[in-house]
Formats: structure tokens, C-alpha cells, sequence
């Protein structure tokens, strides 16, 4: 794996997924990173999401302030892929207070209304890590993304589904 240089840091970022995902993620096919990259830009990572048991059929569950928990159809393991107040650019400088919301939603497919999917997340880089300058700050490049989104894939009918676009800085 690379050492993080700023001058290729997309490159850095592709081989280093976020610490939100760390255990949890895969690499992603080409068709969806194509998609992803089509619609947020060329600094932006996509990252598969697995079970720790290497199952990728998972149910999504979404709190309305963009937090993402996802629970494995084979082992029923329970993960946190995304926590506003702890992940992102604001999140990892701790600049977010801790909200108590969770109250988390399944997603259904928009198509057949299915809940097993294909989990695809998208991280953004459009120059946060210039706080990485700083000699306080103690944060991994990989979590200062400023933009991150969910798209899923439906293992029932295929279809794709984005549930999440969120900003993080």
C-alpha cells in the first residue's frame, strides 16, 4: 500500500478505504464505480460493503440525519457503515455534536420492494486533507471525505436504488 503523497492521493485513496468501513468492504464492480464517478466526479472512491462473514446480501437501515446500519441476511451481524458525528471531514475533527436520533428505517427496493442488496458506498476528496497540515490533527486522510453517498443494488430484480447523498464538510 502507498504512503499518503498529496500529489497522488486519489491514487492513496482508492487503496485506502475510509475507517468507517474498514472490516466491512470489497471492491466494488466497474459498472457501479462508472456510475458513482459519473455522477459525483473522478475524487470519488467506491468501496463493496460485506459482512465480516464475507456475505454481501445485506438489509440497509438509514437514520434521517444520514447514519447507515447494516445487518448481514446470512449471520444477521448489525454494522455501522456511516456516523455523522464521528465520520466525514466534520465528523473525524469532531466538529459534529452527538446527535441521539437513531431512529433508523429499512430500505426497501424502489422497484419490488425487496430488502437484500448489493451495498455500494461513494467518498468524495476535494481537498480536505489540507487540515492533515496541521500539527494537531491526528486524522487518517481516508476519513476527511467531504461528500459520501449509498447506492444499492436490489438482489431481487436488479434494480439500483441511491438512498444517501450526503455533505460532510
Amino acid at each position: 500500500m502507498l504512503p499518503y503523497d498529496r500529489k497522488n492521493e486519489m491514487k492513496y485513496m482508492l487503496e485506502h478505504p475510509p475507517t468507517c468501513i474498514k472490516l466491512n468492504w470489497t471492491k466494488p464492480n466497474k459498472e457501479i464505480t462508472e456510475i458513482i464517478q459519473k455522477n459525483f466526479g473522478k475524487n470519488t472512491t467506491t468501496f463493496g460493503i460485506k459482512c465480516t462473514c464475507s456475505n454481501n446480501n445485506l438489509t440497509v437501515f438509514i437514520d434521517f440525519n444520514g447514519s447507515c446500519k447494516i445487518q448481514c441476511l446470512n449471520c444477521n451481524n448489525e454494522f455501522e457503515i456511516f456516523n455523522i458525528t464521528k465520520h466525514g471531514y466534520e465528523g473525524a475533527l469532531g466538529e459534529r455534536d452527538e446527535e441521539e436520533f437513531n431512529q433508523f428505517r429499512q430500505i426497501e427496493c424502489d422497484a419490488c420492494k425487496s430488502v437484500g442488496f448489493d451495498v455500494f458506498t461513494a467518498y468524495q476528496y476535494s481537498g480536505e486533507t489540507d487540515v492533515l497540515e496541521d500539527d494537531d490533527c491526528d486524522c487518517k486522510p481516508e476519513d476527511l471525505f467531504g461528500w459520501y453517498a449509498i447506492v444499492l443494488k436490489c438482489k431481487k430484480c436488479g434494480a439500483e436504488n441511491k438512498i444517501v447523498d450526503f455533505e460532510c464538510a
